[in-house]
């Protein structure tokens, strides 16, 4: 089977940490597709605003995937509309993805328990492997065989 590994993005620096860790993960042959989900915007604009924001996350996209260019693995990219938690476990199902590879900011508990986790969200509802890296990991703490 192959590997197909999805990358949820949050355009922050932390949420792309986990970008240097593709070469030990993503073998020749697999797949990664980088995801930028954005927020609906309010109904009045709606459409004006999702497209504004639709255009701006596929050329942040577009940017990271040139990024990785070096990376021996096909790199597809995804924008979409929607809630964080929801749109990574409903493109992770629609892409066939095999393991979903997120960052952890690492809030201290009280912001995690009053707003709660994305990854944590993803981590307890999807049906596929995830892997949480902190997002100020080294390379070589990352033991993958």
């Amino acid at each position: 089977m192959k590997t197909h590994i999805l990358v949820p993005l949050a355009g922050t620096p932390e949420s792309e940490s986990v970008l240097k860790h593709l070469p030990r993960l993503a073998r020749r042959g697999s797949t990664v597709t980088l995801l930028r989900a954005e927020m609906p915007a309010a109904l009045e604009q709606y459409t004006d605003l999702s497209d504004a924001a639709l255009e701006h996350a596929r050329r942040y996209l577009e940017g990271v995937r040139e990024r990785l260019s070096d990376l021996d693995a096909r790199v597809r990219i995804v924008a979409r509309i929607g809630a964080p938690t929801e749109t990574i476990l409903d493109v992770a199902h629609q892409v066939g993805a095999t393991l979903i590879l997120l960052s952890s900011r690492g809030r201290p508990a009280l912001a995690r328990f009053l707003f709660g986790s994305v990854a944590g969200a993803v981590v307890k509802r999807s049906p596929l492997p995830v892997l949480v890296i902190p997002a100020h990991a080294e390379v070589q703490a990352l033991h993958i065989s």
